[in-house]
């Protein structure tokens, strides 16, 4: 069985120019309406750990809102300022919107909860409530 490699290789070429024009054609690539970002959660007999990887982000744009047995981090993450000029071939990076609700295995004392945004990393200390411990 003869091979053409030629045609073979005039195919790859063919099938690759078509996904690169489609992606080109698709200007939201890496936006989402909202995302969630990935956490870590950890628990001591004195409070609960809560840590999520914000790379890219402005303390200033992150919003955190303690409840009695849970918090909501949510906030926007802005695209890069270089995407308004260049057409995007590929990303694994998401913009937009995100949206965090983690559920706490016990209640909290919300007045004593400390946050830190540091290198990306959002990490926040949530002590237990008297009598949780």
């Amino acid at each position: 069985m003869a091979i053409d490699f030629a045609q073979d290789t005039q195919n790859r070429l063919n099938n690759r120019t078509s996904r690169l024009v489609c992606r080109i054609d698709q200007p939201q690539v890496g936006y989402q309406e909202s995302f969630s970002p990935q956490a870590e959660i950890q628990e001591a007999p004195d409070a609960c750990y809560v840590f999520l990887d914000l790379p890219g982000i402005d303390s200033s744009d992150i919003s955190i809102e303690v409840f009695q047995d849970s918090v909501l981090v949510s906030g926007y993450r802005p695209a890069c300022e270089s995407h308004r000029h260049r057409a995007i071939l590929e990303t694994e990076l998401t913009y937009g919107r995100f949206e965090r609700l983690i559920q706490l295995p016990t209640a909290i004392d919300c007045p004593r909860v400390h946050a830190e945004y540091t290198h990306g990393i959002l990490r926040l200390q949530l002590p237990k409530a008297s009598g949780n411990q």
